[in-house]
Protein backbone atom coordinates (compact mmCIF):
# COMPACT_ATOMS: atom_id res chain seq x y z
CA UNK A 1 0.00 0.00 0.00
CA UNK A 2 2.73 2.35 0.58
CA UNK A 3 3.31 3.11 -3.34
CA UNK A 4 0.10 4.09 -4.00
CA UNK A 5 -0.87 7.84 -4.09
CA UNK A 6 -4.85 6.58 -1.86
CA UNK A 7 -6.51 8.78 -4.44
CA UNK A 8 -4.14 12.18 -4.83
CA UNK A 9 -4.36 13.70 -8.23
CA UNK A 10 -1.03 15.55 -9.28
CA UNK A 11 -1.67 18.89 -9.44
CA UNK A 12 0.29 21.38 -12.13
CA UNK A 13 0.74 24.86 -10.28
CA UNK A 14 2.60 26.49 -13.20
CA UNK A 15 1.80 26.57 -17.29
CA UNK A 16 5.12 25.79 -18.80
CA UNK A 17 5.57 27.05 -21.89
CA UNK A 18 8.42 24.23 -23.48
CA UNK A 19 11.47 25.56 -25.48
CA UNK A 20 13.58 22.67 -27.42
CA UNK A 21 17.46 22.61 -27.38
CA UNK A 22 19.23 20.27 -29.81
CA UNK A 23 22.48 18.53 -29.35
CA UNK A 24 24.30 16.15 -31.57
CA UNK A 25 22.12 13.39 -29.50
CA UNK A 26 20.05 14.42 -27.11
CA UNK A 27 16.97 16.85 -27.38
CA UNK A 28 16.75 18.64 -24.11
CA UNK A 29 13.40 20.35 -23.34
CA UNK A 30 12.60 23.30 -20.90
CA UNK A 31 11.44 26.37 -20.18
CA UNK A 32 12.46 30.02 -20.94
CA UNK A 33 13.97 30.44 -17.28
CA UNK A 34 15.79 27.19 -17.60
CA UNK A 35 18.24 27.95 -20.82
CA UNK A 36 21.43 28.08 -18.87
CA UNK A 37 20.32 25.14 -16.77
CA UNK A 38 19.34 23.59 -20.26
CA UNK A 39 22.96 24.65 -21.96
CA UNK A 40 24.69 22.91 -19.05
CA UNK A 41 22.57 19.39 -19.05
CA UNK A 42 23.43 19.61 -23.03
CA UNK A 43 27.19 19.71 -22.42
CA UNK A 44 26.39 17.20 -19.57
CA UNK A 45 24.99 15.00 -20.83
CA UNK A 46 27.03 14.46 -24.39
CA UNK A 47 30.48 14.13 -22.26
CA UNK A 48 28.39 11.38 -20.06
CA UNK A 49 26.74 9.64 -23.67
CA UNK A 50 30.45 9.47 -25.00
CA UNK A 51 31.83 7.92 -22.08
CA UNK A 52 28.91 5.33 -21.82
CA UNK A 53 29.37 4.75 -25.39
CA UNK A 54 33.09 3.38 -24.21
CA UNK A 55 31.97 1.31 -21.22
CA UNK A 56 28.74 -0.35 -23.35
CA UNK A 57 30.50 -0.84 -26.67
CA UNK A 58 27.14 0.68 -27.83
CA UNK A 59 25.71 3.62 -29.38
CA UNK A 60 21.92 4.82 -29.11
CA UNK A 61 21.16 5.19 -32.40
CA UNK A 62 17.77 7.38 -31.35
CA UNK A 63 17.90 11.03 -29.93
CA UNK A 64 16.93 11.20 -26.61
CA UNK A 65 14.72 13.20 -24.54
CA UNK A 66 15.85 14.96 -21.50
CA UNK A 67 13.67 17.21 -19.43
CA UNK A 68 14.91 19.26 -16.86
CA UNK A 69 13.57 21.42 -14.53
CA UNK A 70 14.72 24.32 -12.32
CA UNK A 71 13.21 22.97 -9.15
CA UNK A 72 11.62 20.17 -7.58
CA UNK A 73 8.38 21.51 -7.35
CA UNK A 74 8.28 22.00 -11.22
CA UNK A 75 9.48 18.59 -11.40
CA UNK A 76 6.70 17.14 -8.87
CA UNK A 77 3.90 18.65 -11.77
CA UNK A 78 5.28 16.30 -14.54
CA UNK A 79 2.57 14.41 -16.67
CA UNK A 80 5.56 12.31 -18.44
CA UNK A 81 4.59 9.94 -15.82
CA UNK A 82 0.85 9.83 -13.82
CA UNK A 83 2.84 8.73 -10.46
CA UNK A 84 2.82 11.14 -7.72
CA UNK A 85 6.85 12.63 -7.28
CA UNK A 86 7.80 13.03 -3.30
CA UNK A 87 10.68 14.96 -2.51
CA UNK A 88 13.23 11.98 -2.40
CA UNK A 89 13.00 10.87 -6.04
CA UNK A 90 16.54 12.80 -7.87
CA UNK A 91 15.12 11.62 -11.45
CA UNK A 92 14.12 8.92 -13.65
CA UNK A 93 13.86 7.41 -16.76
CA UNK A 94 10.46 6.10 -18.27
CA UNK A 95 11.01 3.51 -20.86
CA UNK A 96 7.70 4.14 -23.10
CA UNK A 97 9.40 6.41 -24.74
CA UNK A 98 12.55 6.57 -23.72
CA UNK A 99 12.56 10.16 -21.71
CA UNK A 100 14.73 11.58 -18.82
CA UNK A 101 13.41 13.85 -16.17
CA UNK A 102 15.35 15.45 -13.49
CA UNK A 103 15.44 18.42 -11.48
CA UNK A 104 18.24 20.36 -10.15
CA UNK A 105 18.24 19.91 -6.63
CA UNK A 106 20.75 22.98 -6.07
CA UNK A 107 23.84 20.85 -6.28
CA UNK A 108 25.22 20.94 -10.23
CA UNK A 109 28.26 18.25 -8.76
CA UNK A 110 24.40 15.94 -7.67
CA UNK A 111 22.82 16.85 -11.19
CA UNK A 112 25.34 15.57 -12.91
CA UNK A 113 25.80 12.41 -11.06
CA UNK A 114 22.25 11.49 -11.46
CA UNK A 115 21.92 12.57 -15.21
CA UNK A 116 25.04 10.39 -15.64
CA UNK A 117 23.12 7.18 -13.76
CA UNK A 118 20.14 8.05 -15.48
CA UNK A 119 21.88 7.64 -18.58
CA UNK A 120 23.26 4.33 -17.33
CA UNK A 121 19.51 3.25 -17.56
CA UNK A 122 19.15 4.79 -21.14
CA UNK A 123 21.78 2.88 -22.54
CA UNK A 124 20.93 -0.75 -20.74
CA UNK A 125 17.36 -0.77 -21.69
CA UNK A 126 18.58 -0.20 -25.34
CA UNK A 127 21.86 -2.32 -25.49
CA UNK A 128 19.40 -5.49 -24.21
CA UNK A 129 16.62 -4.21 -26.62
CA UNK A 130 19.24 -4.01 -29.32
CA UNK A 131 20.81 -7.52 -28.80
CA UNK A 132 17.38 -9.14 -28.49
CA UNK A 133 16.34 -7.38 -31.98
CA UNK A 134 19.45 -8.76 -33.76
CA UNK A 135 18.56 -12.09 -32.91
CA UNK A 136 15.24 -11.98 -33.65
CA UNK A 137 14.07 -12.74 -30.11
CA UNK A 138 10.76 -10.25 -29.70
CA UNK A 139 10.16 -10.94 -25.80
CA UNK A 140 11.98 -7.96 -23.54
CA UNK A 141 13.81 -9.88 -21.51
CA UNK A 142 14.75 -6.85 -18.27
CA UNK A 143 17.59 -7.01 -15.98
CA UNK A 144 17.04 -7.42 -12.24
CA UNK A 145 16.38 -4.02 -10.59
CA UNK A 146 19.58 -4.73 -8.35
CA UNK A 147 21.61 -4.92 -11.30
CA UNK A 148 20.40 -2.18 -13.34
CA UNK A 149 20.50 0.49 -10.10
CA UNK A 150 23.85 -1.28 -9.00
CA UNK A 151 25.76 -0.77 -12.60
CA UNK A 152 23.96 2.51 -12.53
CA UNK A 153 25.79 3.81 -9.52
CA UNK A 154 29.03 2.22 -10.24
CA UNK A 155 29.27 3.65 -13.53
CA UNK A 156 28.20 7.13 -12.36
CA UNK A 157 30.35 7.78 -9.34
CA UNK A 158 32.93 6.68 -7.23
CA UNK A 159 32.14 4.26 -3.90
CA UNK A 160 31.58 6.18 -1.08
CA UNK A 161 32.46 6.27 2.53
CA UNK A 162 27.95 6.04 2.95
CA UNK A 163 28.36 2.66 0.86
CA UNK A 164 30.47 1.80 3.20
CA UNK A 165 28.64 2.36 6.05
CA UNK A 166 25.52 0.73 4.59
CA UNK A 167 27.00 -2.43 3.36
CA UNK A 168 29.42 -2.74 7.03
CA UNK A 169 26.25 -2.29 8.87
CA UNK A 170 23.95 -4.56 7.18
CA UNK A 171 27.36 -7.01 7.76
CA UNK A 172 27.22 -6.56 11.28
CA UNK A 173 23.97 -6.44 12.20
CA UNK A 174 23.62 -10.16 10.05
CA UNK A 175 21.06 -7.91 7.18
CA UNK A 176 23.73 -8.37 4.30
CA UNK A 177 21.09 -10.02 1.90
CA UNK A 178 22.26 -12.49 -0.76
CA UNK A 179 21.58 -12.26 -4.61
CA UNK A 180 18.89 -14.83 -4.71
CA UNK A 181 16.42 -12.96 -1.82
CA UNK A 182 17.36 -9.36 -3.55
CA UNK A 183 13.77 -9.18 -4.56
CA UNK A 184 13.11 -8.76 -0.80
CA UNK A 185 14.64 -5.59 -0.55
CA UNK A 186 13.81 -4.24 -3.85
CA UNK A 187 13.80 -0.58 -4.20
CA UNK A 188 15.46 0.35 -0.49
CA UNK A 189 18.68 2.21 -0.77
CA UNK A 190 20.59 -0.73 0.73
CA UNK A 191 19.91 -2.59 -2.47
CA UNK A 192 21.48 0.02 -4.15
CA UNK A 193 24.34 0.07 -2.38
CA UNK A 194 24.67 -3.95 -2.84
CA UNK A 195 23.80 -3.99 -5.89
CA UNK A 196 26.92 -1.56 -6.72
CA UNK A 197 28.74 -3.47 -4.36
CA UNK A 198 28.34 -6.43 -6.26
CA UNK A 199 28.94 -4.75 -9.67
CA UNK A 200 32.52 -3.65 -8.60
CA UNK A 201 33.02 -7.15 -7.36
CA UNK A 202 31.95 -8.45 -10.57
CA UNK A 203 34.51 -5.72 -12.11
CA UNK A 204 37.66 -7.06 -9.97
CA UNK A 205 36.67 -10.69 -10.61
CA UNK A 206 35.86 -10.79 -14.34
CA UNK A 207 37.46 -7.67 -15.41
CA UNK A 208 36.10 -4.56 -16.32
CA UNK A 209 34.45 -5.39 -19.79
CA UNK A 210 32.59 -8.21 -17.69
CA UNK A 211 29.27 -5.87 -18.41
CA UNK A 212 30.05 -5.53 -21.84
CA UNK A 213 30.00 -9.47 -22.73
CA UNK A 214 26.65 -10.37 -20.34
CA UNK A 215 24.90 -7.54 -22.50
CA UNK A 216 25.73 -9.13 -25.73
CA UNK A 217 25.39 -12.70 -24.19
CA UNK A 218 21.68 -11.46 -23.24
CA UNK A 219 19.83 -13.15 -26.01
CA UNK A 220 21.26 -16.26 -25.44
CA UNK A 221 19.07 -17.35 -21.94
CA UNK A 222 16.27 -15.91 -20.03
CA UNK A 223 17.15 -15.55 -16.74
CA UNK A 224 19.88 -13.17 -15.23
CA UNK A 225 21.83 -16.29 -13.66
CA UNK A 226 21.65 -18.61 -16.49
CA UNK A 227 23.36 -15.53 -18.49
CA UNK A 228 25.72 -14.86 -16.15
CA UNK A 229 27.28 -18.40 -15.77
CA UNK A 230 27.50 -18.57 -19.86
CA UNK A 231 29.20 -15.13 -19.85
CA UNK A 232 31.85 -15.84 -17.01
CA UNK A 233 31.75 -19.83 -16.53
CA UNK A 234 30.91 -19.17 -12.73
CA UNK A 235 27.55 -19.76 -11.49
CA UNK A 236 25.63 -16.85 -9.73
CA UNK A 237 24.95 -18.89 -6.62
CA UNK A 238 29.05 -19.44 -6.14
CA UNK A 239 29.78 -15.97 -7.20
CA UNK A 240 27.66 -14.69 -4.50
CA UNK A 241 28.61 -16.66 -1.74
CA UNK A 242 32.45 -15.29 -3.25
CA UNK A 243 31.00 -12.28 -2.89
CA UNK A 244 29.98 -12.41 0.88
CA UNK A 245 33.25 -13.90 1.74
CA UNK A 246 35.04 -10.95 0.49
CA UNK A 247 32.71 -8.67 2.15
CA UNK A 248 33.33 -10.32 5.42
CA UNK A 249 37.28 -10.32 5.11
CA UNK A 250 37.14 -6.54 3.97
CA UNK A 251 34.80 -5.16 6.65
CA UNK A 252 35.29 -7.71 9.92
CA UNK A 253 38.64 -6.71 10.30
CA UNK A 254 37.44 -3.15 11.92
CA UNK A 255 35.87 -4.69 14.68
CA UNK A 256 39.88 -5.28 15.88
CA UNK A 257 40.36 -1.99 16.52
CA UNK A 258 36.74 -0.60 16.34
CA UNK A 259 34.20 -2.17 18.11
CA UNK A 260 30.44 -1.95 16.19
CA UNK A 261 27.80 0.64 17.81
CA UNK A 262 25.81 -2.33 19.62
CA UNK A 263 28.85 -3.37 21.82
CA UNK A 264 29.47 0.59 22.89
CA UNK A 265 26.18 2.00 23.08
CA UNK A 266 22.19 1.37 23.70
CA UNK A 267 20.28 1.20 20.87
CA UNK A 268 17.08 3.86 21.24
CA UNK A 269 16.03 3.04 17.50
CA UNK A 270 14.39 -0.24 16.98
CA UNK A 271 12.24 -0.25 13.99
CA UNK A 272 13.37 0.69 10.01
CA UNK A 273 16.76 1.93 8.75
CA UNK A 274 17.31 5.31 10.45
CA UNK A 275 19.90 7.82 9.69
CA UNK A 276 20.67 11.82 10.48
CA UNK A 277 19.88 12.04 13.61
CA UNK A 278 19.61 15.40 15.01
CA UNK A 279 19.38 17.20 18.28
CA UNK A 280 16.41 20.55 18.44
CA UNK A 281 17.37 23.02 20.79
CA UNK A 282 15.46 22.98 23.80
CA UNK A 283 14.25 19.59 23.51
CA UNK A 284 15.92 17.75 26.06
CA UNK A 285 13.82 14.41 26.01
CA UNK A 286 14.13 14.07 22.17
CA UNK A 287 16.14 14.07 18.99
CA UNK A 288 14.84 13.99 15.48
CA UNK A 289 16.05 11.95 12.74
CA UNK A 290 14.69 10.17 9.28
CA UNK A 291 13.54 6.72 9.35
CA UNK A 292 13.03 4.15 6.39
CA UNK A 293 10.24 1.86 6.91
CA UNK A 294 8.56 -0.64 4.32
CA UNK A 295 8.95 2.23 1.74
CA UNK A 296 7.70 5.23 3.63
CA UNK A 297 10.57 7.62 4.80
CA UNK A 298 9.35 9.40 8.01
CA UNK A 299 10.83 12.62 10.05
CA UNK A 300 10.42 11.15 13.55
CA UNK A 301 11.22 11.91 17.25
CA UNK A 302 12.36 9.28 19.64
CA UNK A 303 13.32 9.70 23.05
CA UNK A 304 16.69 9.37 24.83
CA UNK A 305 15.52 7.10 27.14
CA UNK A 306 14.53 4.76 24.53
CA UNK A 307 10.33 5.27 24.82
CA UNK A 308 8.08 5.15 22.14
CA UNK A 309 9.08 7.07 19.14
CA UNK A 310 6.41 9.62 17.43
CA UNK A 311 5.98 10.64 13.55
CA UNK A 312 5.99 13.94 12.72
CA UNK A 313 5.81 13.65 9.28
CA UNK A 314 5.98 10.83 6.38
CA UNK A 315 6.02 10.27 2.72
CA UNK A 316 7.04 7.25 0.46
CA UNK A 317 10.25 9.35 -0.18
CA UNK A 318 12.95 7.27 -1.91
CA UNK A 319 16.13 9.13 -1.31
CA UNK A 320 17.83 7.99 -4.91
CA UNK A 321 17.31 8.43 -8.30
CA UNK A 322 14.98 5.97 -10.26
Amino acid sequence: GQFASFGKNKVQYAEFEWQKMESEHFDVYFFAEEEVLAAYAAQMAERQFADLEMKFAHTVKRRVPLVVYSSHIYFEQTNIIPNILPEGVAGFTEYLKGRVAMPLSGSYPDFERVLHHELVHVFTFDRIARVMERHSILDFRPAPLWFTEGLAEYWSSEWASFGDMVIRDALFARRLVPIAQMTYINGTYQMYKEGESICHFMADRHGEDVFEQLFENWWRAETFAEIFEITTGESLEKFDKSWQYHLHKHYLPDIADHDPPNELAKARTKTGFNIKPEIAYGDSVGFYHFRNDQGYTQIVRSRFDGGESEIVHTHNLQMFSG
